[in-house]
C-alpha cells in the first residue's frame, strides 16, 4: 500500500484497496499500474456506491450481509 508521505489515504480507502486486492478482486490488474485500479475503485464506490462508502467510514464491521454487498461492488469494477 504506497502513500504519500504528508498526503495518507483516508481510512476507508486503505480498507477497501487491501480488501480487493486480498481477496483477489485485482488479480487481473498487472502490479505497476495497481495505482490506476485503485484509482477507478476509489471513484466507483465513491459515484456509484455510496452506500459502501458511508457503512466503511462508519467503522461498521464486516458482517455477512455487508461483505455480500462490498464483494457485489468489487465484482462491478471493471
Amino acid at each position: 500500500l504506497r502513500q504519500g508521505r504528508y498526503d495518507p489515504l483516508p481510512d476507508w480507502q486503505q480498507g477497501i484497496l487491501i480488501y480487493a486486492v486480498s481477496e483477489g478482486f485485482s488479480d487481473k490488474t498487472p502490479t505497476d499500474p495497481l495505482d490506476d485500479y485503485a484509482e477507478k475503485l476509489y471513484n466507483y464506490m465513491e459515484s456509484m456506491r455510496p452506500d459502501i462508502v458511508e457503512m466503511l467510514k462508519s467503522g461498521k464491521k464486516l458482517d455477512e450481509t455487508n461483505t455480500a454487498l462490498l464483494r457485489s461492488a468489487l465484482a462491478e469494477v471493471v
